[in-house]
This record gives C-alpha cells, sequence and structure tokens, in this order.
C-alpha cells in the first residue's frame, strides 16, 4: 500500500513539472509577437488572468457562446476600448477567428494584451466535441473493464 501512495505521489509530481512547463513554455510563446492563441493555449491560462470576449453581435452570442465569454460587439470595442482593464490578456473570438484577429491587432496598437482565439467559437464547438468523444471513449473501456472482471474473477 505505502508504495502504490509513493508510486502516486512521484507522478502527481511529474504531473505537476509537466503542467508547469506548459504553462512557462506558453506564457513565453505568448509573450512574443504572436497575436494568435490556439484552445490549448487559452485552456491553459488563468482565468482571473484573462479575459474572454466574443465580439459576435448578440443574437449570435445569445444562440451559443464559450463558457465564461462576455459579449462586447466588435463596434462597441471600436467605439469604447477604454473600457478594457490593461492588467489582463484579453482573448477575442468571432466565429472563425478572422474578424477577432482584426480587432486583437487594433487593441494591441493601442497598448492591450489581446490575442485572437485561433478558429474561433467554430473551432471551439470542435474542440469541445473531441474532448466528449475522447471522454466517452474512455467511459466505455472502463465499463469493459469492470465487465471483464466480473465474467473472470467469479
Amino acid at each position: 500500500m505505502n508504495q502504490n501512495l509513493k508510486k502516486e505521489k512521484i507522478e502527481d509530481n511529474i504531473k505537476d513539472n509537466i503542467k508547469d512547463n506548459i504553462k512557462d513554455n506558453i506564457a513565453d510563446s505568448i509573450a512574443g509577437s504572436m497575436i494568435e492563441i490556439t484552445l490549448e493555449q487559452w485552456n491553459a491560462l488563468s482565468e482571473t488572468d484573462t479575459l474572454l470576449i466574443d465580439i459576435r453581435d448578440s443574437v449570435s452570442y445569445q444562440h451559443g457562446f464559450i463558457t465564461g465569454a462576455v459579449n462586447i460587439s466588435r463596434e462597441e470595442l471600436l467605439a469604447n476600448p477604454d473600457t478594457l482593464p490593461h492588467d489582463k490578456k484579453i482573448i477575442l473570438y468571432c466565429m472563425k477567428g478572422i474578424l477577432s484577429r482584426d480587432m486583437a491587432e487594433t487593441l494591441r496598437e493601442k497598448g492591450y494584451d489581446a490575442y485572437d482565439l485561433y478558429e474561433g467559437y467554430a473551432g471551439w464547438i470542435v474542440w469541445m466535441m473531441k474532448k466528449e468523444k475522447e471522454q466517452d471513449l474512455l467511459l466505455r473501456a472502463e465499463e469493459i473493464e469492470k465487465s471483464l472482471r466480473k465474467k473472470f474473477h467469479k
């Protein structure tokens, strides 16, 4: 039992170290001239350090949005960019990442730490579907394993 706990602790330490290294690498690459941020990079960032903004119109936003996003239309941002915080990374997205890229460039010119979420809302939907599929496969594998244990451990 103690050996299993030691093994789990070592595995947890390794995972934590890997996670820290990934965050450091992401921070380093974001700090450069990169304007696009991938879903994986965005997901690794702290929610308290970022502001996720959906720049689509309110009707599009009401039909679906990324959890945690606020809806500020492109027009509103252009008219009132000074309302945004300067102490956070501003992550912008539209449907496919085209308009949000232009908006991120505009905000960068005004001194904001702004990024375009690569592939936008459409990319996020596909990403989430892949994650759900992976989770479904893991659950199915666990069910099969339990079934085999019952069958062969009678």
